[in-house]
């Protein structure tokens, strides 16, 4: 199973400050919808602890992420894995200067899944990880604008 997911939105802020905040990926464990708990493993490495409902179920999760490309002031790429289930994953982030404050972000993420459940998690899922991009977007957002 494959799932891809795509947001984008706009910041009403420079890119150089949208740049600041997501360069710390505390920032973005923290906006994801389900977040508990945070740890920094190395520079591109981290583990974010997620609480996730899919219809019916609801999980708790564990997630590497590692860091995959880092390209100031605009870009980001990463992996992940979980630790909880057979799932991994990429995504990425952009950053577009629009205006001197204004910066267009697009976010990227796909999750592949395997094992017997995969076939039922996937129509499970599917609605959920777009809203939680949506969500993740608008929290990410809000954040940048509130402190600028």
């Amino acid at each position: 199973m494959t799932l891809e997911s795509e947001e984008s939105f706009v910041v009403r802020a420079p890119r150089e400050k949208v740049w600041n905040y997501t360069s710390d990926m505390r920032n973005w464990a923290a906006n994801m919808p389900g977040y508990q708990s945070f740890e920094q493993l190395s520079d591109t490495d981290s583990r974010w602890t997620l609480q996730l409902k899919l219809g019916p179920f609801k999980r708790t999760v564990r997630m590497l992420v590692h860091l995959t490309e880092w390209d100031e002031p605009e870009h980001v790429a990463f992996t992940l894995h979980s630790e909880t289930d057979p799932v991994n994953g990429s995504g990425g982030f952009h950053a577009t200067e629009t205006s001197p404050n204004e910066t267009s972000v697009k976010l990227r993420l796909r999750i592949d899944s395997s094992g017997p459940m995969a076939g039922m998690m996937e129509s499970l899922a599917r609605p959920v990880l777009e809203r939680m991009q949506k969500s993740f977007a608008e929290a990410i957002a809000g954040d940048i604008e509130r402190s600028s």
